[in-house]
Formats: structure tokens, C-alpha cells, sequence
């Protein structure tokens, strides 16, 4: 389950990347450059697929569509997620 939520975080941290849509704020992590497959960072894959996901899920729910990432990430779903991170990149 872990592992199935860590591909859907990366593939939306992904898709934002390559269509240029990293905010400012995170411009840090390397705005289109960024690449989530190749991040050590779990952390920052996270912030970048939590913020789009929030954006996207307000401009869902203004349409009357269902969330995208209708989850919370709490901190030991954070720390799962960033053992599953560790877990493939050290595995690839």
C-alpha cells in the first residue's frame, strides 16, 4: 500500500515537473529540472506532489470532481513513504 501511494506521489511530482507546473517555492528542488525518480530527497518529492495535489484537488472540487490525493500525509505516513523512497532508489 505504501509502496502503490509512493508511485502515485512521484508520478504527480513528476507530471508537474514536466509540464512546468513547480511553483516558485519550490524552485529549490530544482523547478523543471527536477526529476523525482532520481531525488534522494523524499521529502521534497513530497512537497512538490502534496502542493500540486492541493491546487489540483481546489480546482477539482470548484468543477464538482472528486479529489485527485484525497489523503493526509501524516508524519509516520510521511517516514513510510520516505523508507519506500530509499527502498527503490537503492534498489534501481
Amino acid at each position: 500500500e505504501t509502496f502503490a501511494h509512493h508511485q502515485h506521489l512521484v508520478d504527480i511530482a513528476d507530471s508537474a515537473a514536466r509540464m512546468g507546473l513547480i511553483s516558485p517555492a519550490l524552485a529549490a528542488v530544482g523547478g523543471a529540472d527536477f526529476d523525482p525518480y532520481a531525488c534522494d530527497d523524499a521529502e521534497q518529492v513530497l512537497r512538490v506532489a502534496v502542493e500540486l495535489g492541493v491546487a489540483v484537488n481546489h480546482v477539482n472540487r470548484a468543477m464538482g470532481l472528486h479529489d485527485v490525493y484525497p489523503f493526509v500525509l501524516t508524519a509516520a505516513v510521511r517516514e513510510k513513504l520516505a523508507f519506500a523512497h530509499r527502498w527503490i532508489g537503492a534498489a534501481a
